[in-house]
Protein backbone atom coordinates (compact mmCIF):
# COMPACT_ATOMS: atom_id res chain seq x y z
CA UNK A 1 0.00 0.00 0.00
CA UNK A 2 1.68 3.53 -0.61
CA UNK A 3 1.90 6.38 1.11
CA UNK A 4 -0.85 8.53 0.15
CA UNK A 5 -3.41 5.30 0.20
CA UNK A 6 -2.83 5.17 3.73
CA UNK A 7 -2.94 8.76 3.88
CA UNK A 8 -6.58 9.02 1.88
CA UNK A 9 -8.00 6.31 4.18
CA UNK A 10 -6.32 8.05 7.53
CA UNK A 11 -8.44 11.21 5.90
CA UNK A 12 -11.43 9.18 5.89
CA UNK A 13 -11.21 7.16 8.91
CA UNK A 14 -11.19 10.94 10.74
CA UNK A 15 -13.94 12.39 8.25
CA UNK A 16 -16.12 8.98 9.66
CA UNK A 17 -15.31 9.63 13.19
CA UNK A 18 -16.04 13.79 13.07
CA UNK A 19 -19.37 12.40 11.83
CA UNK A 20 -19.52 10.44 14.70
CA UNK A 21 -18.58 12.44 16.86
CA UNK A 22 -21.18 15.48 15.52
CA UNK A 23 -23.77 13.12 16.11
CA UNK A 24 -22.77 11.51 19.51
CA UNK A 25 -20.18 13.29 21.33
CA UNK A 26 -17.45 10.57 21.67
CA UNK A 27 -16.01 7.86 19.68
CA UNK A 28 -17.06 5.38 22.32
CA UNK A 29 -19.23 3.18 20.14
CA UNK A 30 -17.56 4.46 17.20
CA UNK A 31 -14.19 1.63 17.84
CA UNK A 32 -13.79 -0.76 20.68
CA UNK A 33 -10.45 -0.78 20.66
CA UNK A 34 -9.30 2.03 23.15
CA UNK A 35 -6.27 2.57 22.02
CA UNK A 36 -7.23 3.86 18.23
CA UNK A 37 -10.25 5.83 20.41
CA UNK A 38 -7.03 8.02 21.51
CA UNK A 39 -5.07 7.90 18.45
CA UNK A 40 -8.44 9.65 16.58
CA UNK A 41 -8.92 12.12 19.40
CA UNK A 42 -5.39 12.84 19.67
CA UNK A 43 -5.32 13.33 15.66
CA UNK A 44 -8.68 15.22 15.59
CA UNK A 45 -7.65 17.51 18.42
CA UNK A 46 -3.90 18.29 17.37
CA UNK A 47 -5.78 19.61 13.71
CA UNK A 48 -8.20 21.86 15.88
CA UNK A 49 -11.01 19.53 14.40
CA UNK A 50 -12.78 18.93 17.76
CA UNK A 51 -12.13 20.29 21.47
CA UNK A 52 -13.32 18.98 24.98
CA UNK A 53 -16.81 21.06 26.06
CA UNK A 54 -16.52 20.35 29.44
CA UNK A 55 -19.52 21.86 30.72
CA UNK A 56 -21.40 19.26 28.21
CA UNK A 57 -19.03 16.96 29.10
CA UNK A 58 -18.34 15.45 25.60
CA UNK A 59 -16.37 16.93 22.11
CA UNK A 60 -17.83 19.12 19.83
CA UNK A 61 -16.78 19.92 16.35
CA UNK A 62 -15.10 23.39 16.06
CA UNK A 63 -15.96 25.88 13.17
CA UNK A 64 -12.89 24.06 11.49
CA UNK A 65 -14.49 20.50 11.94
CA UNK A 66 -17.86 21.80 10.84
CA UNK A 67 -16.39 23.65 7.93
CA UNK A 68 -14.22 19.66 7.02
CA UNK A 69 -17.81 18.42 7.63
CA UNK A 70 -19.62 20.60 5.02
CA UNK A 71 -16.82 20.02 2.75
CA UNK A 72 -16.94 16.74 2.40
CA UNK A 73 -20.43 16.46 1.82
CA UNK A 74 -20.52 18.62 -0.56
CA UNK A 75 -22.76 21.35 0.99
CA UNK A 76 -21.19 24.87 1.35
CA UNK A 77 -24.25 25.69 4.79
CA UNK A 78 -21.66 25.80 7.07
CA UNK A 79 -23.23 25.50 11.00
CA UNK A 80 -21.09 27.23 13.59
CA UNK A 81 -23.32 27.75 16.19
CA UNK A 82 -22.37 24.48 17.96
Amino acid sequence: MSRSETDSETLELILVALEHIEARGSLMLFASDHAQRVRLMKRMTEFKLVAWNAVAKKYDLTPFGCQCLAARRGTTDLDFTQ
